[in-house]
């Protein structure tokens, strides 16, 4: 058995697709490897060409509607789990807010190509803000007064996946989606000393893409269990004072493990 000259790199640079690689020569499809490799050297040879990314993202959803065959099964979906937003930039003011762990939620309706599948998904999540720093004074408690902070992130989303043909009950994938976001964020002010309660939110939407990998199991001939790891990433978003005013770009990420179940009609 012949391995890439490079897998020894390969598996340092990105493990979980070095699981995949070497179960699906084991399993002898190659095509599957080669797209696999190809994933690999496109993203860890190029880590700083977002440009480039977003170009193969748009690959990935268009590349399966050339993919007209009759056996093509409509499909819907749905998902849960823990989303970890990142510690996010405010105009320049690194880690300037610290999230708690939340949760996400994502429904979807799509079609099963065979090793492709495209779909149209919707996706909430949730993240308190755990503390600031070096934000404006309108943010921050004050003796007194207690603050509850939430962002939440409502995507629409087009994505592509593409299975893996292995000789197994489980299959893996990869995934890739572009599509729309609407970042909110909402305080809940609680004056404890002048008895007064204030609610003020704001939102901005702005476009968004996410990757993913992970493995999809048979339970009966329609149905599958599936559980991912997704890597969610709105463009910088406005965000607005409490009290009027421009703070400025916010720069998102999320970390996201779903499970869900897929059912094919």
């Amino acid at each position: 058995m012949v391995y890439p000259e490079n897998s020894k790199r390969w598996c340092f640079d990105a493990p979980p697709l070095a699981v995949f690689g070497f179960a699906l020569i084991y399993s002898g499809s190659f095509d599957d490897a080669f797209v696999l490799f190809f994933m690999r050297a496109y993203f860890f040879e190029q880590p700083n060409s977002e440009k480039m990314k977003k170009t193969l993202l748009l690959v990935m959803l268009f590349a399966g509607l050339g993919a007209t065959s009759a056996f093509a099964k409509p499909y819907v979906s749905g998902s849960a789990g823990v989303a970890m937003l990142g510690d996010a930039d405010v105009d320049g003011v690194q880690n300037a807010v610290a999230f708690k762990t939340g949760y996400a939620v994502n429904c979807a309706v799509g079609y099963n190509f065979g090793k492709v599948r495209l779909e149209g998904a919707v996706g909430y999540q949730k993240n308190g803000v755990d503390r600031f720093t070096g934000i404006p004074a309108e943010f921050v408690l004050t003796p007194g007064s207690d603050v509850n902070v939430n962002f939440s992130l409502l995507s629409y989303m087009a994505n592509a996946y593409y299975d893996f043909n292995i000789k197994s009950p489980l299959k893996p994938y990869l995934m890739g989606g572009i599509g729309a976001v609407t970042t909110k964020w909402e305080a809940n002010l609680n004056n404890l000393e002048e008895s007064m309660d204030i609610s003020i939110s704001s939102d901005t939407t702005s476009f968004a893409w996410q990757l993913g990998l992970g493995v999809g199991a048979r339970v009966t001939d329609n149905l599958r269990f599936d559980v991912g790891y997704r890597y969610f990433k709105p463009s910088n978003s406005e965000i607005l004072r409490p009290f009027g005013g421009q703070i400025g770009d916010i720069t998102l990420g999320s970390h996201n493990l779903m499970a869900g179940v897929r059912y094919e009609f």
